[in-house]
């Protein structure tokens, strides 16, 4: 329960930064520790996205492409993430994407 709501409000955070809609309501039913959030980037800047991610922002995170689409696929899982770190992902992904 802890895991799921951690992510619960992750995937919020990072959403809300992006002005992007979920994928699906947020029903424990469907999704535990992981959530996917959709990306306002063609699935051709995924490798650069992750890229610069990884070197400016020292942030480790899955994007991914899916059925044309880019996502970001964030975990809930508490002993390896905390709240501030939606906030510096929500961040980064807004200042390299928007």
């Amino acid at each position: 329960a802890a895991h799921h709501e951690l992510v619960r409000r992750g995937r919020r955070i990072v959403a809300d930064a992006l002005g992007v809609a979920l994928p699906h309501p947020d029903d424990p039913d469907l999704y535990g520790a992981m959530a996917t959030i959709p990306l306002p980037c063609d699935v051709d800047a995924l490798h650069r996205l992750w890229g610069r991610l990884r070197e400016h922002h020292k942030i480790e995170v899955p994007v991914i492409p899916w059925n044309g689409r880019s996502f970001v696929r964030i975990s809930g899982y508490a002993g390896y993430n905390a709240p501030g770190e939606y906030d510096k992902l929500a961040s980064a992904l807004r200042s390299e994407m928007l």
